[in-house]
């Protein structure tokens, strides 16, 4: 019995959703029509933080309710995405049925609930074309 409450009180402490996702989340970016991969550099950035990566190299960004804004960029060609999040809904549900208010307080600080995709493929597109009136 023991043990039990002990995982109870752990689990409400720092929050379920926090426990199974986290407040981080892997990511990969794939260009496509790349004509210069190895000197494409990506900037990834949202509400919690910048990062930046190599296409189909792994970075850890910060989980955020607001959309990744994604900027990739060679001497030739540039591309630009943005990707909204999703809110995951079961870990949410979790946290009510285990009543656990204090996870829900947690999560919420920790943008647990959401996610975004763990891979994005960027456009690349030629920086002339792009300057060029439609």
């Amino acid at each position: 019995m023991k043990k039990i409450l002990i995982m109870i009180a752990a689990l409400t402490l720092s929050g379920c959703a926090t426990i199974n996702n986290g407040g981080t989340q892997d990511f990969t970016i794939k260009t496509s029509n790349d004509k210069n991969f190895k000197a494409t550099i990506c900037r990834l950035n949202n509400e919690e933080g910048k990062w930046q990566a190599t296409p189909a190299s792994i970075v850890t960004i910060h989980r955020d309710g607001n959309d990744l804004n994604i900027s990739c960029e060679n001497e030739q060609q540039t591309g630009l995405f943005s990707v909204p999040p999703t809110f995951n809904v079961g870990s949410m549900i979790a946290d009510i049925i285990f009543l656990c208010t204090g996870c829900l307080v947690i999560d919420a600080a920790t943008n647990a609930f959401y996610e975004y995709p763990e891979k994005i493929e960027i456009p690349m597109i030629d920086k002339d074309k792009k300057l060029a009136p439609e």
